[in-house]
Order: C-alpha cells, then structure tokens, then sequence
C-alpha cells in the first residue's frame, strides 16, 4: 500500500494557490487511480475526469451534488506520499 496526498486546487468558488505542505487528505491504496476513485465514493462526488502529469502525479476532476440538486466542480492534485515525507509526519 501507498499513501496519496490530495491537495485542492480549485474548490467551485475561486483557484487556490496548491500548498504541497497541507493536504486535504491522504488516502492509502494500491495506485494513485485507486485513490481517486476511493475518495469520490468516500465523499460523495463524481468523478468526471482525470488527467496524468509528470513525476506519476494526477489532478482528477470532480463534480459534487447538494440537497437542492445544484453541483460544484472541485480539482484536486494528487500525488504519492514519499518516503522522507513519511519520516517528517512521525
């Protein structure tokens, strides 16, 4: 098993600067694209895309339902927990 860090780049309302030092969530699994899809069903959202980047990082494209039945699009960056960052956490 892997960590991925998810970090919001956009949350419906305005682009926000990417903190790589504070993630949104982290997310144990066997690949990044297994994180993603664990996160969507977690927290509701739909996945409507993804896209690959450099170094096997991903931003995934999500889209999330209120009561009312208005949606938001949410991006998030996701990348691979490290092994250094793994020791900075303990």
């Amino acid at each position: 098993m892997h960590r991925y860090a998810l970090f919001v780049e956009y949350d419906g309302k305005r682009t926000l600067p990417v903190d790589i030092t504070l993630p949104k969530n982290i997310i144990e699994a066997t690949t990044i694209l297994n994180a993603i899809r664990s996160y969507s069903l977690r927290h509701n959202l739909e996945l409507v895309d993804y896209d690959e980047l450099p170094e096997n990082d991903m931003r995934a494209f999500f889209r999330e339902k209120n009561f009312s039945g208005d949606t938001r699009d949410l991006i998030y960056y996701i990348r691979r927990v490290t092994r250094d960052e793994k020791d900075k956490e303990q």
